[in-house]
């Protein structure tokens, strides 16, 4: 297998903190996620993703430094404001996870339908555009998924084959099924073992009432 960290440093280094968007589960969810296949997950050469990090991506604005870029920092809001418009007319839905896959990479839990995920990585796509133009390089999810572990370093030892042997003994758990009902912005970045992020605000679906306290923080003040 590759080493998933070292592949994206290239262009996401260490430390540095991209725009994301995501969709999360909530802690009992990814904790149903991830528990059947928790021995798998950790074999030298994986770094295995904890529930309270698992993520399901619909965007990586690449070079949007939420750290040193003032113009990305002076647009949060704004950028906020027009996801949130574009989105007021996406009703909640769910999305179902199966048994993962084993790639190259990582090990990847597939989730479905696939279209309204699809809908809220073009409507994000779009206000970044309408912002930045091609200021930032946009990297959609290609399909709604989540990542138990990335390969990392020793993955040049990992066996796919063998890894995928032993997932099929795990059997076949239960779907885990994750509501949707907002959009997280968060600025995320990795240390070359594992992602984490500093949310950013939450952009409610249709229908859905976010506390009053709804909030933005200043990257600014972070510092």
């Amino acid at each position: 297998m590759e080493n998933f960290f070292a592949r994206i440093e290239r262009f996401w280094p260490q430390g540095r903190r991209d725009l994301h968007w995501h969709v999360l589960p909530n802690l009992l969810e990814a904790m149903e996620l991830t528990r059947p296949y928790t021995g798998l997950t950790v074999h030298r050469g994986l770094c295995r993703v904890i529930p309270d990090w698992i993520h399901c991506t619909v965007l990586h604005a690449i070079g949007a430094d939420a750290d040193f870029d003032p113009n990305v920092r002076n647009n949060i809001q704004r950028l906020v404001d027009d996801v949130t418009t574009r989105v007021a007319d996406v009703d909640p839905f769910t999305l179902t996870f199966g048994q993962p896959n084993i790639t190259p990479v990582a090990i990847e839990a597939v989730s479905s339908p696939s279209r309204p995920h699809e809908k809220l990585v073009e409507h994000v796509m779009d206000a970044h555009r309408a912002i930045w133009r091609d200021a930032h390089t946009l990297a959609p999810s290609r399909y709604p998924h989540a990542s138990l572990a990335y390969a990392g370093k020793g993955a040049e030892n990992l066996d796919q084959s063998a890894l995928e042997a032993e997932l099929s003994g795990i059997g076949d758990p239960d779907p885990m099924t994750m509501t949707v009902d907002r959009l997280y912005l968060v600025a995320q970045y990795h240390d070359g073992a594992r992602i984490t992020w500093q949310s950013l605000a939450e952009v409610p679906l249709k229908g859905v009432d976010l506390d009053d306290e709804a909030f933005i923080d200043s990257l600014l003040d972070a510092q």
